[in-house]
């Protein structure tokens, strides 16, 4: 009697996890053929010019251009907004009226997506530069978007030998550190993530950001 009752049992419970794992597959299938965006699908855009990582290893925007950074979740939009790009390629979170005089002190700020100001359309670190600017001096953010500790470490490599910086502030989070490094390329379609020697795929990687116009 009691064997049977746990030979009951068991079935019972195996039917109900097949009825559980077939219903999703089912439901996974169905959307797949709708083409219905997951709930939990973010997608990305920006503008044509894209992101690279230049021969530097330093995560960039085109220089001197007016971007537009939109993302969609599900079917919703979580941020639509423009901003501007500076000389070098970074996104400008703030204007300095020290741009143009000479000093012997320029300040660097390097970050990921948080710092740049990702899904908004100012920047915490604006506020950080304009006291900066009210102490005569100038400043830089060069955060960018998906940065990890090492295309950090780049990019204040390029400031201190290629802008002269004389003193850096650095912003991260404990996921920077567990990032890895991204190479991002970019072609007509799409600026994505590269795999090993293989040409670009705008499918492959999370880290896609479509191109509009």
């Amino acid at each position: 009697m009691s064997f049977n009752l746990n030979k009951n049992f068991c079935i019972n419970i195996i039917l109900l996890i097949t009825s559980v794992f077939s219903t999703l597959v089912f439901v996974e299938i169905f959307l797949r053929i709708l083409k219905l965006p997951n709930n939990n699908q973010r997608t990305m855009f920006i503008s044509s010019h894209g992101i690279i990582n230049d021969n530097y290893g330093v995560r960039r925007y085109k220089k001197n251009k007016i971007y537009r950074h939109l993302a969609i979740y599900g079917k919703k939009v979580e941020y639509d907004y423009f901003f501007k790009t500076d000389l070098y390629g970074f996104r400008k979170t703030f204007d300095s009226k020290n741009i143009d005089k000479k000093n012997d002190k320029l300040i660097f700020i390097a970050g990921d997506s948080f710092t740049e100001g990702v899904g908004s359309n100012i920047s915490w670190a604006k506020y950080l530069q304009s006291s900066i600017c009210n102490k005569g001096l100038n400043s830089i953010n060069g955060a960018m978007t998906g940065s990890g500790i090492v295309e950090m470490k780049n990019t204040l490599s390029f400031a201190k030998n290629n802008l002269n910086s004389t003193h850096a502030i650095l912003s991260i989070i404990p996921h920077d550190i567990l990032r890895s490094q991204e190479n991002i390329v970019k072609n007509n379609k799409c600026s994505t993530k590269k795999i090993d020697n293989e040409q670009i795929n705008c499918n492959k990687s999370a880290a896609t950001w479509w191109h509009i116009d």
